[in-house]
């Protein structure tokens, strides 16, 4: 009886030490942000890995990272101050991140998704256009109102003028047609039902 007693006592203390030594795991906290850059421009983020992991039981922890590549972003790690870093390449990777306490059975892994994208082409700035303001030259063709004596008003042209020419002076030498025009004599005719 007694030897069946010391070893129920051995089996329930191997029990305890064997429940109170039971090692708890990592836990990732929360998610982390990706990365998104451009080609024309290396970005540079920073992260504190201990805003994402803890360890229920305080263990020191080991943390492994790498890059699926190098040519889109790098990274470099002190102590839990990890910082990525872009480049100039286009495309995307991951930065993988691997979290143990030393138990074999106790791996956590989080991962960071980077993406550069090509750079933005922006329009040029388009300028306002300006008041196309065309100035008429002072020998240009006039016409003069001559009133006579017996109350006829009559219109006489007091100049001949070449408007292509005057055209010419005004937009420089564009090639453009030569147009002649005369102003004639007219008279009005006070008989003319539509002027009564």
């Amino acid at each position: 009886m007694f030897m069946l007693r010391n070893i129920l006592t051995y089996v329930l203390l191997t029990f305890s030490i064997f429940s109170w030594s039971q090692n708890n795991c990592p836990v990732v906290t929360g998610s982390i942000d990706p990365v998104n850059a451009f080609s024309d421009t290396s970005v540079s983020v920073d992260y504190n890995l201990s805003d994402y992991f803890s360890d229920p039981d305080s263990d020191e922890l080991t943390i492994d990272v790498t890059t699926t590549d190098d040519t889109i972003a790098t990274f470099s790690l002190s102590g839990r101050n990890l910082t990525v870093v872009t480049k100039n390449s286009e495309g995307s990777a991951f930065i993988n991140i691997a979290v143990s306490d030393g138990d074999p059975a106790c791996l956590v892994t989080a991962e960071i998704f980077v993406v550069v994208l090509p750079p933005l082409d922006l329009p040029l700035p388009v300028e306002e256009p300006t008041d196309p303001t065309i100035e008429i030259p002072s020998d240009t063709a006039t016409e003069t109102i001559v009133e006579s004596p017996s109350g006829d008003n009559s219109s006489s042209p007091s100049d001949t003028t070449d408007l292509g020419n005057s055209l010419d002076d005004l937009l420089g030498s564009q090639n453009c047609p030569t147009v002649t025009a005369e102003l004639g004599i007219y008279e009005q005719n006070t008989s003319d039902p539509l002027f009564l």
